[in-house]
């Protein structure tokens, strides 16, 4: 994966981070084979979607979507606003002819009903006005992308897994995830050891993000070892999500600074990398 064009550091105090029955017959068999083309499955606001049981014309409209479907091994037809620097670099060559659908992310409805979807996966952000022009076209089921619940990009996949039915998928992806997390506790355990880290990340000139234990690169690190750094708790305590922009001058100073790879995590391709930056910084410390 490229480096990211919204990097993130960790910082530290010690060290960084045909029938199916013969002689059965007909018209009374076609409703049961029509229900077998669609599932009901419940999005992240507790709504009812009927979607395709094998869809295959799926439309994203954020790439925290987008992500998760390629981990699970199926491609949309049409996807939001994307980065080149923020995709693997195994990834970008597919990726890049899938044509995008959202400008500055704002649907773009008419490029959408042109690309014919059959279903469409929407961010929990998406106004209600356009909810409802997209489930003219397709069936929408809405994923979580801000809120309470916006650290456990995991659950993400999950729910981008159960609407295009590869479920299945998940656990492997989260096995060989976990396993690698151990890894390398195990491997760097003493580097490790009451460690401190923070990750802060730049968005706009002469401000800085601060997150929180409580956000999606913290479910990466601290699992590893590492303890977070009160005064980025602190500084992030009154606020909804664990994450804030501060001026350059609360950073304070740190003693070492390394690449952390994203601080929005997609998916599992963006946790893994996460990993990448952790294992070459540890390394580095020697």
């Amino acid at each position: 994966m490229k480096r990211h064009t919204h990097s993130s550091v960790l910082t530290a105090s010690a060290v960084t981070l045909g029938l199916l029955l013969t002689g059965c017959g007909g018209a009374e068999d076609q409703p049961e084979e029509a229900e077998a083309d669609t599932r009901t499955v419940v999005d992240a606001t507790g709504t009812e979607v009927e979607v395709p049981a094998d869809p295959q014309k799926v439309v994203t409209l954020h790439y925290a979507a987008t992500q998760p479907m390629y981990d699970l091994g199926l491609m949309p037809v049409g996807q939001g606003d994307v980065n080149e620097e923020i995709v693997p670099e195994d990834v970008w060559p597919e990726l890049s002819n899938v044509p995008v659908v959202t400008d500055l992310g704002e649907p773009q409805l008419e490029e959408i009903a042109l690309l014919e979807p059959d279903l469409i996966l929407a961010p929990n952000t998406t106004e209600d006005d356009v909810l409802e022009h997209l489930r003219n076209t397709a069936p929408v089921y809405i994923f979580t992308l801000r809120g309470g619940d916006r650290a456990n990009w995991q659950h993400r996949t999950v729910e981008v897994a159960d609407a295009i039915n590869k479920s299945d998928g998940v656990d492997e992806l989260q096995a060989a995830f976990e396993a690698r997390q151990e890894e390398i506790a195990t491997t760097y355990a003493d580097q490790i050891a009451d460690t401190k880290v923070a990750v802060v990340g730049s968005f706009e000139e002469n401000n800085m993000y601060v997150w929180g234990e409580a956000n999606m690169t913290g479910t990466i690190l601290l699992p590893l070892g590492f303890t977070w750094s009160e005064q980025a708790n602190t500084i992030v305590a009154t606020e909804d999500e664990a994450e804030v922009t501060v001026s350059f001058e609360k950073i304070g100073t740190a003693i070492s600074a390394f690449p952390g790879g994203k601080n929005t995590i997609a998916g599992y391709s963006d946790a893994n990398y996460l990993l990448d930056m952790v294992e070459e910084a540890l390394a580095a410390q020697g």
